[in-house]
């Protein structure tokens, strides 16, 4: 806020920046009214001029203050409490200083009156009467330029606060909006990590039953086996009990074969006279048995060929060796009826 304060000479007005004007007749009233009434109802006049600029400050201080009020109890502006305490107490002292200022010079207004001089016409005294009201005049504007430059002063500081405190707002925003951000990005990537890790445990988990289905297959598989190996060692000691019982056989039959060729050998070079019927019958005998024992060999082997071939095999040799023992049995009731 500025107020000019101008003096016209050639109009006699007073005219003040804001708008309000001060005739040169008013003063003359003033001057006049304060010679009949003993300068009482002039100091009532500059009274109540001074006390509407002052109301008029006061009101720009208060309007100033309810602003600093609104900013610090706005929820979104952090002030320091420090500072605002600070600037309410610099305003109090500066209307406080003010108002003293006004009480003085309104008790300094008793002596606004110059002093008669002897031989001097009341036309004189009244023009140096208006010339010492002029300046006393110009003073108090001069007083009220300065007040409403302290005004001034403080209603700019008042908003570089206020712009700061903005600024500062806008800075804290800025940053939240940043962290906000951020910690999006941070929680989208903690979620990608966390489902990653959640496909890993499933995979994972899948092994470990895969794992576990294995381990109950084998341990369910495992009595079985050891049966099947006892049913192998067991077949395979019968079949080589067999084979052993058919070499002995055999050999058996080949000395004895050997033996008759011998003796037919020595009929013939010693023309010994022998039943020949009987030794060809021998002989084709022996020779059957041979040709069954081979086919029992052979048989034999294709047993054991089946025993390699796991649980299909050995049924299959547990299903010859029950035939086998009932053709011994049938054989056996035969040959003792």
């Amino acid at each position: 806020m500025s107020v000019a304060a101008e003096t016209n000479l050639d109009s006699g007005e007073w005219t003040q920046g804001g708008g309000e004007l001060l005739d040169l007749a008013d003063a003359y009233n003033i001057i006049v009214h304060n010679e009949s009434n003993k300068d009482s109802n002039r100091g009532e006049h500059i009274e109540k001029w001074m006390e509407k600029d002052t109301s008029r400050v006061s009101q720009d201080l208060k309007a100033l203050l309810t602003q600093i009020s609104a900013s610090r109890i706005s929820p979104r502006i952090s002030i320091d409490h420090q500072e605002t305490k600070n600037l309410d107490y610099d305003m109090q002292l500066l209307i406080q200083k003010r108002m003293l200022e006004r009480n003085e010079s309104t008790l300094s207004l008793e002596g606004v009156s110059v002093s008669e001089i002897e031989g001097e016409s009341e036309i004189e005294r009244l023009k140096r009467q208006v010339d010492h009201d002029r300046e006393f005049l110009t003073g108090l504007y001069k007083e009220l330029e300065e007040e409403r430059s302290a005004s001034a002063v403080a209603t700019n500081q008042a908003m570089a606060m206020i712009t700061r405190l903005q600024e500062e707002k806008a800075t804290f925003q800025m940053e939240a909006l940043q962290n906000l951000r951020m910690m999006e990005e941070q929680a989208e990537y903690d979620l990608e990590a966390i489902q990653k890790l959640n496909e890993l445990l499933l995979e994972r988990e899948k092994v470990i039953q895969d794992l576990e289905a294995e381990v109950d297959y084998f341990r369910n598989q495992t009595p079985q086996k050891k049966k099947l190996d006892v049913a192998e060692n067991v077949m395979s000691d019968k079949v080589q009990n067999c084979l052993t019982g058919f070499d002995e056989e055999r050999e058996y039959i080949t000395s004895c074969l050997e033996k008759i060729e011998n003796m037919v050998q020595t009929d013939v070079n010693g023309e010994a006279h022998v039943d020949n019927l009987a030794t060809q019958e021998s002989v084709s005998e022996l020779r059957e048995r041979v040709e069954k024992l081979k086919g029992d060999l052979y048989f034999l082997e294709h047993v054991v060929g089946s025993l390699e071939h796991g649980n299909e095999g050995v049924q299959f040799v547990k299903e010859i060796a029950t035939h086998l023992q009932t053709l011994r049995m049938k054989r056996h009731n035969h040959t003792e009826s």
